[in-house]
């Protein structure tokens, strides 16, 4: 016999609406509001009904708005319900919606500086021990975080159509791919380029010219189209650095000379 673990379930249930009660409280209110409709079509002939008895009872022409309320109120009172309901599950999604935006807004800022910060650290180490000493202590945290999680299982070159293809790190947002420095290369001419006619760029959008140079296997992060660059404040520039693991496994490194940011479609 199968046992069924209830609380687990719940749980799972629990989260599942947590995770999804935006489009969940969305979905309800729409559907409220077209019951709303259809409650109320069904309530008036039975209203206007009503109407007529209570002007006979009155000897009135007319009804006063008290008189028609007291007569005919009853008849919309489901109609009047589904519709709060309605309204009140609408309000709730976008409250829930605006909490989740000031949250992202406050991860990608928190991203943006850390990737600012680490910059910034680069350069004054390359201002106290000079360019080439800055160099070599980055490629050497370079080495050691490649180490780590580098996938030792893959061959760091592979061959499509006739190209041989580099093993790649993305250095600002971790991950993989194969692509040459010409394929990075032509891939930042073109974001830069649309750039200076669109005014900016997301994250996605550069991985995106990425793969259009033929790179293979770049993942697109979760927060790469609420970041980027505009023109206003720079064009994306970038380090290239090539690294040997064990004196005989090259992987190429990019890293973001000037990392993308939150708002960068704003104009300002």
């Amino acid at each position: 016999m199968i046992k069924i673990d209830w609380k687990r379930t719940f749980d799972d249930i629990t989260s599942s609406f947590r995770k999804h009660s935006p489009e969940i409280l969305t979905g309800l209110g729409i559907a409220g509001m077209i019951t709303t409709t259809v409650l109320a079509v069904k309530a008036t002939p039975l209203a206007i009904k009503k109407l007529e008895e209570k002007k006979k009872t009155e000897h009135h022409k007319k009804l006063t708005i008290a008189q028609t309320v007291q007569a005919a109120g009853s008849c919309y009172v489901p109609a009047v319900v589904t519709g709060a309901a309605s309204i009140a599950c609408l309000i709730g999604a976008n409250t829930v919606n605006g909490r989740r935006n000031a949250a992202l807004a406050t991860a990608y800022s928190l991203a943006e500086n850390s990737l600012r910060d680490y910059q910034d650290y680069r350069a004054k180490v390359a201002e106290t021990f000079g360019e080439e000493k800055e160099k070599e202590i980055h490629r050497e945290v370079q080495q050691e975080r490649i180490k780590e999680d580098i996938p030792i299982q893959q061959d760091t070159q592979i061959i499509v159509s006739g190209k041989k293809y580099q093993l790649c790190r993305n250095e600002s947002f971790g991950g993989y791919f194969y692509a040459d420095a010409a394929m990075i290369d032509a891939a930042v001419n073109e974001a830069n380029r649309i750039m200076n006619y669109e005014n900016y760029i997301s994250l996605n959008g550069f991985y995106e010219k990425l793969i259009d140079a033929g790179a293979i296997g770049v993942e697109y992060p979760d927060m790469g189209e609420r970041l980027g660059w505009n023109v206003e404040k720079d064009l994306i520039r970038i380090d290239l650095d090539a690294i040997v693991l064990d004196r005989q496994t090259p992987v190429l490194t990019l890293t973001f000379r000037n990392p993308p940011y939150y708002d960068f479609d704003v104009c300002r």
